[in-house]
């Protein structure tokens, strides 16, 4: 039987481009539905994969301009950006752009 781990560590930043400088905690019930990633138990590689999503989180809830690096199967980063698509969050004062970073074990 094979076993997968998925840890992930949200990372916010308050300016308005990727290229902020100084992450701040996401604000606690921003987004009160995150479904993780919906790995097939298919074919997936023994190892430990660390990903990096960033997207930018609209003042009104939405999710827009989802991007997904790191190491790992291009199954992997389609995975994460589904999941964070299917994410639920509620309205804010301003757009915030979000670094999410996954790490996902499988033996």
């Amino acid at each position: 039987m094979r076993f997968f781990e998925l840890f992930m560590v949200m990372v916010l930043a308050g300016a308005s481009s990727f290229t902020s400088a100084a992450p701040s905690k996401l604000e606690p019930g921003r987004c009160p539905v995150k479904p993780p990633p919906q790995l097939s138990d298919k074919r997936l590689p023994n190892g430990e994969f660390f990903m990096t999503a960033r997207y930018l989180l609209k003042a009104d809830g939405a999710i827009e301009q989802i991007t997904v690096e790191g190491k790992g199967p291009e199954s992997f980063r389609r995975a994460i950006a589904d999941a964070i698509r299917a994410y639920e969050c509620v309205p804010a004062a301003a757009d915030q752009e979000i670094e999410s970073e996954f790490r996902i074990r499988i033996s």
